[in-house]
């Protein structure tokens, strides 16, 4: 799927059925992956799309700057047009525009998470604040929860699972803290990092005690948080300076249906709930996708909320470096890797130009059957082969 020039990807959105990505200017754009249909769901919102998350097949939630979350059905009609719901208004925009400078937010499939964090100045870096507003959007019922907690003002938001929270906070220039928050158990969980531990540029949450981190660019380790973030198990990637990261758990239910014939239902109609229908706009010119497929295994089903229940051996991490390579890591080990510079049915003109220069934020998405990679020249849907 391409992308507009200086509008880099912010999210991405992956099913089986339907890919999804979001972009600094707040443009989105969704392709049905049965019949490879881009659709523009919208040109520009009022932020940028700091988020995209599946309620189920045909239903998806959508971030926009720190302030509102949109939700979209699919829903098949005999009109060809696509109807674009009618972005909300914030009452005061010069307030919002200052909030902005210091919000983040952390979108899963059920809560926004947005934080509000005062910057720092020189002096102030070091000093602990227990008056951090943190704002907790339940995406189902619209019901939002106000809490304090308490965190440096320099502090790096990493993820959220809708009961942990993980940060790391800069305490000085030479000492950090990694921490974790569990809002049910009321317990913080931290651990002070010298200028030797090395900058931490991602961080998941894999389970209800262990999480995921990248040190030095390409050092991986598996972390026991409710252990003195004890290391469970490490390794190195692969390759070069880790880019993106994904946790996919490999043994939860596809949410991708088919009809009675056994084949994907076109997108036609586009609508969100709540909103008039405006007038309609004319669909995007067909776009070229590359896809090929890649070997990948899938485990058994099971169900999860929270990461309560979660098997490790059933998490798929996905990571994306800066020379293009995708390795995998199932059952404690990289199970499956490729380079997106071999995959055949990409043409030799996007292969002439690198896809991580610009310096922009990048995303891998995964589900059961494909992957989402964004680059500097578009979002590429890549087919796994069983």
């Amino acid at each position: 799927m391409e992308i507009r020039f200086a509008d880099p990807v912010g999210a991405l959105g992956l099913n089986d059925r339907y890919a999804i990505y979001g972009t600094l200017m707040g443009r989105i754009m969704i392709l049905n992956l049965a019949d490879k249909n881009p659709n523009l769901a919208c040109e520009f919102s009022s932020e940028n799309i700091t988020g995209i998350v599946f309620e189920n097949t045909e239903t998806f939630h959508v971030a926009i700057g720190d302030y509102e979350t949109q939700r979209y059905i699919m829903n098949i009609n005999s009109s060809n047009s696509l109807q674009i719901p009618e972005a909300s208004k914030n009452n005061d925009e010069n307030f919002h525009n200052a909030n902005c400078k210091h919000s983040f937010t952390i979108l899963n499939n059920k809560f926004l998470f947005m934080i509000y964090l005062n910057l720092p100045t020189e002096n102030e870096i070091n000093v602990k604040r227990d008056n951090i507003e943190i704002k907790i959007k339940n995406i189902l019922t619209n019901n939002i929860e106000n809490i304090n907690l308490e965190m440096c003002n320099y502090s790096v938001p990493f993820d959220f699972d809708g009961v942990r929270f993980v940060w790391v906070e800069f305490l000085n220039e030479k000492e950090r803290c990694l921490c974790v928050y569990n809002f049910e158990k009321e317990k913080k969980y931290e651990k002070n990092l010298d200028k030797n531990f090395g900058h931490i540029s991602h961080c998941k949450i894999l389970t209800k005690d262990k999480i995921f981190i990248v040190r030095k660019f390409d050092e991986c380790e598996i972390l026991l948080f409710e252990n003195d973030f004890k290391v469970d198990k490490n390794f190195k990637n692969p390759g070069d300076e880790v880019i993106a990261i994904d946790v996919f758990n490999s043994a939860s239910k596809p949410i991708a249906s088919s009809n009675e014939n056994g084949d994907f239902d076109q997108i036609k109609i586009m609508q969100k709930d709540k909103y008039d229908k405006i007038a309609e706009k004319q669909m995007p010119r067909k776009l070229d996708i590359e896809m090929n497929n890649v070997n990948v295994n899938v485990n058994k089903q099971i169900e999860n909320e929270n990461n309560e229940n979660i098997c490790e051996e059933n998490l798929s991490i996905s990571l994306l470096d800066l020379e293009g390579n995708v390795s995998v890591y199932e059952n404690h080990f990289i199970g499956k890797r490729f380079n997106m510079y071999d995959i055949k049915d990409i043409s030799k003109d996007h292969k002439s130009k690198q896809f991580f220069s610009m310096g922009y934020p990048y995303f891998i998405k995964q589900s059961h059957n494909f992957f989402s990679i964004s680059t500097d020249h578009g979002v590429f849907i890549i087919k796994k082969e069983y």
